[in-house]
C-alpha cells in the first residue's frame, strides 16, 4: 500500500516537472528565434552601408579626377591668356608706330598741296626745272633761285636722343631705349621703343655711342630690321670708358633702325646722358 502510494507520489511529481519543463521550453525557442532575426537585420543593414560606403567612394573618385581636369583646363586657360596679353603689347607697339607714319604721311601730303600752290619766278616755264632750281620756306610764298634741288620741310630729318637715366643689367639683344630727345624734327624717332623709323626713301648718317657705367663691359649694335650695320666694342678697365661709331647708309621708307646689346652677350650696364643715338638724311633718294 505504501509503495504504491509512493509510486503514484513520483508520478504525479514528474507529471508536474514535465508540465514546468514545457512552459520554459517555448519561452526559450521564442527567444532564439527573435535572436536570430536581429542578428539577420543587422547583417542586412552593415551590407547596406558598406554598399553606400563603396558608392560615395566612387563619387569621390570621379570628383577627384574631374578637378585634376579642371586645374589643367585652368592652366591652359591663364596660358592662353598670357598670349593674349603679349599680342595685345605687339598691337599696341605696332598702333604707335603706324600712328607715327600716318602722322607723317600727313606732313607729306600737306608740303605736297604747298609746293603746288607755290610761286614761281619769271622765266621759269617749264615745272620740272622750276623744282629742281628753287629752294623756299614754307612760311613764305616767295621763292628763290638757289641753283640746288628744292628742300622740301618734309625732307628735313633729324633726330638725337640720350640715355635719362642709368641701366645696367640689360640681357643679350635687349633694345636700348634711350628715352630722353634732344632733336626730332620729322617725328620719326619714338622715345617710348628707341626706334627710329624711316619716313623717307634716302641716304643716312647714323651716329651711336656708349659709356660703361661702374666699369662693365660694352659689346652694342646698331641695326636696321635687326640686321648689324655697325658694333661697338669696349672693355673694362677699372674706369669709365665710352665707345662710338659712325655708319652711312641707304634706307628705304618702314624700315626700323635701333641699337641694342650683342645677341650672343647681356649684362651691359651703361651711363646716364652719355649714352645717345642720333640721325640725319643726307640727301632723299
Amino acid at each position: 500500500m505504501a509503495r504504491s502510494s509512493n509510486a503514484i507520489l513520483w508520478t504525479s511529481v514528474l507529471i508536474v516537472f514535465g508540465s514546468i519543463c514545457v512552459s520554459f521550453a517555448e519561452p526559450v525557442a521564442n527567444y532564439r528565434d527573435t535572436n536570430q532575426d536581429t542578428s539577420q537585420d543587422i547583417l542586412r543593414y552593415l551590407a547596406q552601408l558598406e554598399s553606400r560606403l563603396a558608392t560615395v567612394e566612387s563619387k569621390l573618385v570621379d570628383t577627384e579626377l574631374e578637378l585634376v581636369q579642371q586645374r589643367e583646363v585652368t592652366a591652359r586657360q591663364e596660358k592662353e591668356i598670357k598670349r593674349q596679353n603679349d599680342l595685345i603689347k605687339v598691337l599696341l607697339k605696332r598702333t604707335d608706330i603706324n600712328t607715327e607714319r600716318l602722322d607723317n604721311d600727313k606732313i607729306i601730303t600737306e608740303n605736297n598741296e604747298k609746293t603746288k600752290n607755290i610761286h614761281r619766278p619769271e622765266g621759269f616755264d617749264n615745272e620740272d626745272q622750276s623744282v629742281k632750281n628753287i629752294s623756299y620756306d614754307l612760311s613764305s610764298d616767295n621763292p628763290t633761285v638757289t641753283g640746288r634741288r628744292i628742300a622740301r620741310q618734309v625732307e628735313v630729318v633729324a633726330f638725337s636722343a640720350y640715355l635719362a637715366h642709368d641701366v645696367t643689367g640689360l640681357g643679350p639683344a635687349h633694345t636700348i631705349v634711350l628715352d630722353g630727345v634732344y632733336l626730332n624734327d620729322g617725328n620719326a624717332y619714338n622715345k617710348f621703343t628707341g626706334i627710329f623709323t624711316v619716313p623717307i626713301d634716302g641716304v643716312y648718317l647714323l651716329f651711336f655711342a656708349c659709356q660703361d657705367y661702374h666699369s662693365h663691359r660694352i659689346y652694342t649694335q646698331l641695326v636696321v630690321d635687326g640686321v648689324a650695320k655697325s658694333t661697338i666694342l669696349e672693355f673694362a678697365n677699372g674706369q669709365h670708358a665710352m665707345g662710338a661709331n659712325t655708319v652711312i647708309l641707304k634706307l628705304t621708307v618702314g624700315q626700323s633702325v635701333w641699337v641694342r646689346t650683342h645677341p650672343k652677350e647681356g649684362g651691359d650696364s651703361f651711363q646716364i646722358d652719355t649714352t645717345t643715338f642720333s640721325g640725319t638724311l643726307l640727301y632723299s633718294t
